[in-house]
């Protein structure tokens, strides 16, 4: 049930009502979860390498950026007949990427979007402004004019990646240095695109090899019910994909454009979706398309109706044995579902075999500022007169999280430590 709304109450009343609905609220999906929320925040947007003060100031800034959108749209629809579920602000990098990992329990976040305003509360990429008193209050340093780079080189990174894209960023810096003492808006993001494509072609390079095997004549799966044919729905839901979906792909998750490749698999996932009653999982690599097409949840839900006539549901696992076993299960018989209505195998790369595709190596990652680890890297580089780092890996963590907003990049550099 959402707030008792009341023209006469005040926007301070109605944080009041909006801080003690979200603060009572218990996110869990269910009460026995091992890996809830909070763990998953901490895993996707610290690499678990973060002191606890740090994923406590992030969670602390998402909590009043939720309470004072939710606020804003219980004010705003309060005084109009037309109803409108959008905030005004746009919380701080890194504070959108918990947001995002927020919706993707869409049953959950359907459920607190309806306690604190009445509906869901839709998240439009791009619409808003940040909220600068928030960000300072995580980086009291921050700079106004680095924001725009900060929030346009957001990207993931798995774990098992993690020390090659340090090293390739350190080692890139180092020359830049040489060249360039000081850096400047323009040549920052110049260079943070060339080093963001190169990472992306050595990443991006993915098995599309379809392996020989059997096709089933027949699956389970199968409603026998439904009339349309697979390849009529596939075509149907490319169409229906925003525009923006490819490009998303290829920018934040470092894959080149082998990006095409994960939207035309994640739409043969939504087709098979369309043609069972019973629950699939998709690879790590489908799931991340997933995940960026919910992040739109006005453009979702309306491809969701246009397609299936009903919300299609995203259920992260809880963590456990018992939900290890039932996601695995899940993810066999989609890949021999797979098989049936498409009449071949997938391709290994994007769809890997179930041992692989459980393996934490494969699918535990962050979300990390590029152009921050970029400015890391410039400091170590400065400090070490571009040496080689035994502990690069952790010296680039380090600087990472102790990272006030000030932007060392754009000074000039100590003459002590000048690379040569």
């Amino acid at each position: 049930m959402g707030l008792c709304l009341s023209s006469s109450l005040s926007k301070d009343k109605l944080r009041k009502q909006v801080t003690e609905k979200f603060d009572a609220f218990d996110y869990r999906i269910s009460p026995d979860d091992v890996f809830t929320f909070t763990h998953r925040s901490r895993r996707e947007l610290t690499g678990m390498c973060a002191p606890d003060k740090f994923i406590q100031s992030l969670y602390k800034v998402y909590r009043e950026f939720i309470i004072e959108t939710a606020t804003e749209i219980n004010y705003a629809n309060n005084k109009s007949k037309k109803k409108l579920y959008i905030g005004k602000i746009r919380p701080p990098p890194l504070i959108e990427e918990m947001w995002c990992l927020a919706i993707l329990y869409s049953r959950k976040y359907v459920e607190i979007g309806s306690i604190l305003v009445g509906e869901t509360i839709d998240r439009v990429p791009g619409i808003g402004k940040v909220d600068m008193r928030m960000v300072k209050k995580l980086w009291p340093d921050y700079e106004d004019e680095f924001l725009e780079i900060d929030k346009g080189f957001i990207v993931w990174v798995l774990n098992k990646n993690a020390a090659d894209v340090f090293y390739y960023i350190y080692t890139s810096v180092t020359k830049i240095l040489m060249s360039s003492p000081c850096l400047d808006p323009d040549s920052l993001c110049f260079y943070l695109n060339e080093i963001h494509d190169r990472i992306s072609k050595v990443l991006g390079k993915i098995d599309l090899t379809r392996s020989v095997s059997s096709i089933p004549s027949s699956h389970k799966n199968m409603n026998l019910q439904l009339a349309e044919s697979p390849s009529a729905i596939l075509e149907k839901i490319l169409t229906l994909l925003p525009e923006n979906l490819l490009g998303t792909i290829k920018h934040k998750f470092l894959v080149g454009d082998t990006a095409n490749d994960f939207i035309q698999e994640y739409a043969r996932f939504m087709t098979l979706i369309f043609f069972t009653k019973y629950t699939l999982t998709p690879s790590e690599e489908v799931d991340i398309v997933w995940h960026e097409h919910q992040m739109d949840t006005i453009a979702y839900r309306t491809f969701c109706d246009k397609v299936y006539g009903r919300f299609i549901h995203h259920s992260p696992t809880v963590g456990g044995n018992a939900d290890a076993v039932k996601f695995s299960n899940f993810y066999q018989e989609t890949l021999d579902f797979y098989k049936f209505l498409f009449k071949e195998s997938p391709p290994i790369g994007l769809w890997p075999n179930n041992c692989d595709r459980f393996n934490p190596r494969n699918f535990v990652g962050s979300w990390y500022s590029f152009a921050r680890l970029f400015d890391c890297a410039v400091v170590l580089s400065r400090e070490n007169g571009g040496s080689r780092l035994t502990n690069l890996t952790q010296e680039m963590f380090k600087r990472y999280f102790e990272w006030t907003g000030k932007v060392r990049m754009y000074e000039e550099n100590d003459k002590e430590n000048a690379i040569e």
